[in-house]
């Protein structure tokens, strides 16, 4: 990690991107907390929501391809049976 100074003197950090990989990696394994990941090193956990999202988010190729539906379904025409006269009601 380094540090930045900017202009108005306020430091900001850098995170090298081997740094950043590790961390993402760390979330996209299973029952793991992106907080407490983000906590554990110091890190705001919307940045590092940030840089799962850049990266791809949290889902791996194959968890996508098992959450899409099969065959998109076929458009099936229904045939509504005429309602009743509101006198008959």
């Amino acid at each position: 990690m380094n540090t930045i100074e900017g202009r108005s003197g306020r430091q900001r950090r850098t995170h090298s991107p081997e740094f950043k990989a590790r961390l993402v990696a760390q979330c996209r394994e299973p029952g793991v907390s992106l907080a407490a990941i983000a906590v554990a090193n110091g890190l705001n956990p919307i940045l590092l929501r940030r840089w799962v999202n850049e990266r791809g988010g949290l889902q791996r190729e194959s968890e996508v391809a098992q959450a899409l539906p099969g065959p998109t379904p076929e458009f099936v025409a229904l045939s509504v049976p005429k309602s009743a006269p509101e006198s008959e009601i």
